[in-house]
């Protein structure tokens, strides 16, 4: 009986003494920040605003691609709206071999 009264008194004492011992033995790191090197701002630098509309131009806003293992910015530009000419390439009709 006795060695269980003195087990459970060191149980209880370590139970309240393990919160001191982790704010003053750990030193204290921002994890998040480690955790976050090296990765891109998922933001554009300049998000800017769009300009009027021109047409036969798409506007493709600022942007990250990824290059590789690398990502880099790519800077807001007017893109050539060509989408009835690809859409002509790429359905036209089957070819179909004569029965004959």
């Amino acid at each position: 009986m006795k060695t269980t009264i003195k087990s459970l008194a060191a149980v209880a004492a370590v139970t309240f003494a393990a919160p001191v011992f982790a704010f003053t033995v750990w030193p204290d790191i921002d994890f998040e920040w480690y955790a976050n090197v090296g990765r891109y701002d998922a933001r554009p630098a300049n998000p800017g605003t769009q300009p009027a509309a021109r047409p036969g131009y798409i506007w493709a806003p600022e942007h990250w691609e990824t290059a590789g293992e690398h990502q880099k910015t790519v800077a807001a530009h007017w893109v050539l709206d060509d989408y009835y000419t690809q859409l002509a390439i790429h359905n036209h009709p089957p070819v179909v071999a004569d029965a004959r």
